[in-house]
């Protein structure tokens, strides 16, 4: 990879045509982090080839199979070299007089990091210009806190510019402080997150991280499931159930008929009743989930659900498992099969709209959980 030095003491990055590409495709799978997700992805790449190519470093990635998460919430992808956190940070538009750096990466106490990488990216012409780093503790002493972005603003000449000083620093000073302390955020109730999800999912908006204190906000992000319940919600994740109502089911919900399910699915039906199934594969195992929805007069929703065996198959996997959880993944109901059943199932339940939960799937070491909404 080549290294482009428009001034001294700046880092060029090459951005790859064939990486380009693949994340543009998968950023393109996001609802409302498209760019985000692009513009992250991106930087974090190139600047792993140049730990790799130059140092022959390769850091460990914070939250790997957790980024876009992150990135749907927040610009900011975090590392680890040498048992020290940095934040990459990326932006299309770079103000030489300041820099900006999310509250999250310095405020929400899992997430602080030593040093803080801030660069320029520009995708047309395939570059990324990293104008320099600083750390946790020049923010949070020289920077200014602008309330309404939740951003830290530190001025540009206090941003060190050369990567091969950082390094050095790295080797010969590694007991440096570079972190200050933050203050702990509230815990919340559980009930209390999940209204606050529900709250943000609903949001029209391609960041919700202005419209709540930042004390819940933050709380939020740094529980991982409840970030997890927000991503999956607001990317349209989790399959609202209400909808099939309107006829609207994507391609992996069928009926029951044309996956050729051969049992009962209920008696006494009525014709409101909405009947989808999915195949579930669990290794060698395919299983067949079956929901049985109607609508009520008091604006709740009935709901069943059951597990067939796929049609080759006379019996359900012995100890395949059926759970029915929270949002919060308390368990609510589970049933398991037994030799020779030929189907399990959650009786029929009822709930208000925009409850949610989760259907788990299990054999032995095998998962497969679904996020629903009424």
């Amino acid at each position: 990879m080549s290294l482009l030095f428009a001034q001294p003491t700046q880092l060029y990055l090459d951005i790859q045509s064939y990486n380009q590409h693949k994340y543009w495709q998968e950023s393109q799978e996001m609802t409302h982090s498209v760019w985000k997700y692009y513009l992250n992805r991106l930087f974090l790449d190139s600047f792993l080839i140049y730990l790799k190519d130059e140092y022959s470093r390769q850091p460990q990635i914070w939250k790997n199979d957790k980024l876009e998460q992150i990135w749907a919430l927040v610009d900011g992808t975090a590392i680890i070299i040498n048992n020290k956190r940095f934040v990459l940070l990326a932006t299309e538009i770079i103000d030489d007089d300041e820099v900006t750096i999310p509250q999250e990466w310095i405020d929400i106490p899992s997430w602080v990091a030593d040093y803080y990488l801030i660069a320029q990216i520009n995708p047309d012409q395939q570059w990324i210009r990293v104008k320099g780093y600083t750390t946790h503790g020049k923010i949070k002493t020289q920077g200014t806190y602008n309330e309404q972005e939740r951003l830290y603003h530190l001025d540009g000449d206090k941003i060190s510019e050369d990567l091969s000083i950082l390094w050095l620093s790295q080797e010969f000073c590694p007991e440096e402080i570079t972190r200050t302390e933050v203050q702990s955020l509230p815990n919340l109730a559980v009930k209390q997150a999940e209204n606050l999800i529900i709250d943000l999912a609903n949001l029209e908006l391609i960041s919700p991280r202005l419209t709540i204190p930042f004390s819940l906000w933050g709380a939020l992000l740094e529980n991982n499931d409840w970030r997890n319940q927000l991503f999956q919600l607001r990317e349209g994740l989790t399959i609202k159930l209400s909808d099939w109502f309107n006829n609207l089911f994507d391609n992996f919900w069928e009926t029951p008929e044309n996956l050729n399910l051969q049992f009962s699915v209920s008696r006494n039906v009525t014709e409101s009743t909405i009947k989808r199934a999915k195949l579930i594969n669990l290794g060698d195992e395919t299983v067949i989930l079956v929901f049985e929805i109607s609508q009520e007069k008091s604006s709740k929703f009935s709901v069943s659900i059951h597990l067939y065996p796929c049609q080759k198959n006379r019996y359900l996997p012995p100890n395949v498992s059926l759970t029915l959880l929270t949002l919060s993944e308390r368990i609510l109901k589970s049933i398991q099969a037994e030799n020779q059943d030929n189907y399990i199932a959650i009786n029929k339940f009822k709930a208000p709209t925009q409850f949610i939960f989760k259907v788990k799937i299990q054999l032995e070491s095998l998962t497969k959980t679904e996020q629903f909404m009424l």
